[in-house]
């Protein structure tokens, strides 16, 4: 080994290596220049050691799969390498060539710097689907609109064709069309009266009926709507939802007389009295000397009426039914309502009113059997139906059993309490078990809900005079006397009745019963007739008081 020049005197020089194979790069390569750079000035050698020493300051380059792969292969050729040659030399005279053998796709930043990269799995997935989820979202959206499109063509085709055959009379095609493709069809006002008229010229009167219930509220010709349905249900004995259709026209149209007329009767064999009440005074209030007569009869009974000849105008047998029944109204215990009230529970079980009413006639023509087990049913299907319990235990009551009629009283729901029925049944069972306080008041509670009967009346009187503490006061014979006259007067022809002395006489009765209001109708009705006394005369001579009875 020759002495090293460069060194003094007696040293050696380090053992010489061959250098390893090195593949050369095209030329023009930045790596090329680089690598040639690096491995002939001793300035970026020096430079190559400082840079090893802030390697961590370096900011590593992102790269995508490929080049990672290639990275990793590369450092484990570069380690392998530097196992062997070490880090770059100082030697000048010997440089390590860079980059070694096998060395791919690295910089001279990458190649100094040796530590792991962060992780970049989320955003290469975010790159990866982007452009996926951006496609399929804008695919979702066209397709919507595309459909939506086509939907209302076929919508619009469709009530183009349901106008056209409605114009051309076919309800025929009109009724196919609703048939087949019904869902289709808009919800518009429009369309909903054209399928109405193809029901009722089919005579489908039910669904006519249950559309004409669908009308909005807010429509104008909404309480007309309504009165048709009421007037659909009526001709087929359905007479509680005809109830409903015609109180929601008298809330639209307070002062309807057509809805007034027809509701009347209904609320009279439901036994609603309150109600019953306030619709005849609604009735009396209307112009027309015709309707305040109407209604004034109606109250002098005292007990719920029926009029059938507006209930049962649509009906093709109406007027046998009506020349059957004799004058009109009736009282609801009348044999000549049997007939419409068989039809009505048959068409319309489950309304309000109208199993109760066969039931109790049943009970008066003495069918106790026939009408427990009609009651029985009626139950069971709607419970809470406060007349089916209280005709109930008014059979029971007539049976005469005072022991399960007592039973059933302590099972009976408080609901029932707002049924005149209950308290008259409650009545006949306490004093059954003579209990007769608690019969006589049981009566009391039944006048307060129909103060003017004179069944309820009797009663009164006959267990006043069993009971020591109360005595038949002279007033409780004068008004059933009063009551009884004025019933027969009301029923009178109306050219007889509608006289100065009959007029006269009718508020005179209802004055001695205490019912001022009705006085003061009836003397209200004499300035209406042509002889008419002045104002000042016929007050003075009536006397007439406030409206309140007392």
């Amino acid at each position: 080994m020759s002495p090293d020049p460069s060194h003094p005197e007696g040293a050696t020089s380090p053992p010489e290596f061959p250098p390893p194979p090195f593949e050369p790069t095209p030329p023009g390569s930045p790596d090329t220049e680089r690598s040639t750079a690096f491995s002939t000035s001793p300035r970026h050698a020096l430079e190559g050691e400082r840079r090893v020493k802030v390697k961590k300051r370096i900011r590593v380059r992102r790269r995508h799969d490929d080049g990672d792969l290639q990275n990793q292969e590369g450092n484990a050729t570069f380690r392998e390498h530097s196992s062997s040659y070490g880090r770059p030399s100082r030697s000048l005279t010997h440089p390590e060539p860079f980059p070694p053998p096998g060395w791919s796709g690295m910089t001279v930043d990458e190649f100094l710097v040796d530590e792991p990269r962060p992780s970049t799995s989320l955003r290469q997935l975010w790159h990866r689907l982007r452009i996926p989820l951006a496609l399929g979202l804008a695919t979702t959206v066209v397709a919507w609109f595309a459909w939506s499109l086509i939907a209302a063509q076929r919508t619009k085709a469709l009530v183009a064709a349901l106008f056209a055959a409605a114009g051309e009379n076919d309800w025929a095609q009109v009724q196919d069309l609703v048939d087949r493709r019904g869902d289709e069809l808009p919800k518009t006002i429009e369309v909903l009266r054209v399928r109405i008229e193809a029901a009722r010229r089919l005579n489908n009167d039910a669904e006519a009926a249950r559309l004409l219930e669908t009308i909005p509220r807010e429509e104008p010709d909404a309480a007309d709507r309504y009165f048709e349905a009421a007037r659909l249900h009526c001709r087929a004995a359905r007479f509680g939802k005809a109830a409903v259709q015609l109180e929601r026209v008298l809330r639209l149209r307070p002062q309807d007389r057509d809805a007034l007329i027809r509701l009347v009767p209904i609320l009279a064999i439901q036994q609603r009295d309150a109600d019953y009440v306030e619709k005849l005074w609604a009735l009396h209030d209307l112009p027309g000397v015709e309707n305040a007569l109407t209604a004034l009869r109606m109250l002098a009974e005292g007990v719920p009426m029926v009029q059938v000849g507006p209930l049962i105008a649509d009906w093709p047998d109406a007027r046998e039914l009506i020349a059957a029944l004799g004058p009109d109204p009736v009282p609801t215990d009348d044999p000549g309502l049997e007939p419409i009230l068989e039809r009505a529970a048959k068409a319309d079980p489950d309304s309000y009113g109208m199993i109760s009413a066969r039931a109790d006639r049943f009970r008066r023509a003495g069918q106790l059997p026939a009408a427990l087990r009609l009651l029985e049913e009626g139950i069971a299907r709607t419970p809470g139906d406060p007349s089916l319990h209280a005709v109930k235990l008014l059979v029971l009551a007539q049976a005469g059993d005072a022991i399960e009629s007592d039973a059933e009283l302590k099972q009976t729901p408080q609901i029932a309490n707002k049924d005149v029925r209950y308290w008259i049944a409650r009545s006949l069972i306490d004093e059954q078990m003579e209990r007769l306080y608690q019969s006589f008041e049981a009566v009391r509670r039944g006048l307060e809900l129909r103060p003017h009967d004179p069944v309820l009346k009797q009663r009164s009187q006959r267990l006043a005079g069993r009971l020591k503490e109360y005595t038949v006061e002279e007033n409780d014979r004068a008004f059933l006397a009063a009551a009884e006259e004025l019933v027969t007067l009301v029923r009178r022809p109306d050219a007889e009745l509608l006289t100065r002395p009959a007029l006269i006489r009718a508020a005179e009765l209802c004055r001695a019963m205490n019912r001022n209001k009705e006085a003061n109708a009836w003397s209200a009705m004499l300035l209406q007739i042509p002889d008419a006394e002045p104002t000042e005369d016929l007050e003075s001579r009536l006397g007439l008081a406030p409206d309140s009875d007392k």
